[in-house]
């Protein structure tokens, strides 16, 4: 928040005079210790200011294995860091500070119904004090806004893949969390559906101003949907690679016929094949 530039290796990022939202400053993971430990992550460094009124969107791409899911854990405190400090509102974490992930299986309950799915999104604090009939004014409000309004007393079993994941959705915006992840949420629907679910997720972020951390391992689906597009690449994994995207929301059909998409979508899909490339090579001199 310092109206600043920073250059960390390859990747810049403007630290202007917005309030910052999430940064991951010099961050070092490593699994085991003594001879069996091994470095997963090293010098790894992020940041997303608190863009006012807007939807922010940041993908995260890279080959697999080069450490996302251990990125995406620390964010959500499932893991800490080894070293290296991950800061919201440029402090350090508290029990409010909820990041939630989204995964591709959806992560809902099936014993439970649509609302009672929801409702569970609420943070526990919260939830201890909420009265009964505004934890479901809460959750409705959440259904209505993923279009699925007449569903709230369906079970998961009833319904459809797209809208198991626009439950999983309206969860983990119910408590209007600082940033949400979404790790390969579209990647086992159909084509129809999946582009459903990127208008959606359009629609919805954009009336909540939400911000999210979006996983892909489609340039497609990276280019449609994001704004800036952060590649990773392994052995220790970081960022090595940023790119912008020249589209406003909210971004129709039209935007797949526009020469700048298909030419940053091959560009995106060449980096990440040269990476992949690279990494086999280097594996093949071990």
């Amino acid at each position: 928040m310092n109206g600043d530039t920073q250059k960390i290796g390859n990747i810049t990022f403007e630290n202007t005079s917005l309030p910052d939202l999430i940064e991951m400053k010099g961050i070092r993971k490593v699994f085991g210790k003594g001879k069996t430990a091994t470095t997963v992550i090293e010098g790894l460094n992020y940041l997303m200011e608190d863009l006012p009124d807007k939807l922010q969107l940041d993908i995260l791409m890279g080959p697999s294995g080069c450490g996302k899911t251990t990125v995406l854990n620390m964010l959500a405190d499932i893991e800490t860091p080894t070293e290296g400090e991950i800061l919201f509102k440029g402090q350090s974490r508290t029990p409010d500070d909820i990041v939630p992930i989204v995964f591709q299986k959806y992560g809902s309950l099936p014993n439970l119904t649509v609302l009672k799915n929801v409702e569970l999104g609420i943070s526990f604090r919260e939830f201890s004090r909420l009265p009964d009939k505004e934890r479901t004014e809460r959750a409705m409000a959440m259904i209505e806004a993923v279009g699925l309004a007449g569903h709230e007393h369906k079970y998961l079993s009833k319904l459809s893949g797209g809208q198991q994941q626009r439950v999983a959705i309206a969860r983990s915006l119910i408590s209007l969390p600082l940033t949400v992840i979404l790790d390969e949420p579209f990647s086992g629907l159909d084509r129809g559906t999946k582009l459903e679910m990127r208008d959606l997720l359009q629609d919805i972020g954009m009336r909540m101003q939400a911000s999210i951390i979006f996983v892909t391992h489609d340039p497609y689906e990276a280019v449609f949907l994001g704004q800036r597009i952060f590649i990773m690449d392994g052995g220790p994994g970081r960022i090595v690679k940023r790119f912008d995207v020249p589209f406003d929301y909210p971004r129709g059909p039209d935007v797949i016929h526009d020469r700048r998409y298909t030419e940053l979508v091959a560009e995106v899909d060449e980096f990440i094949i040269g990476l992949d490339q690279k990494r086999k090579a280097r594996a093949a001199k071990q």
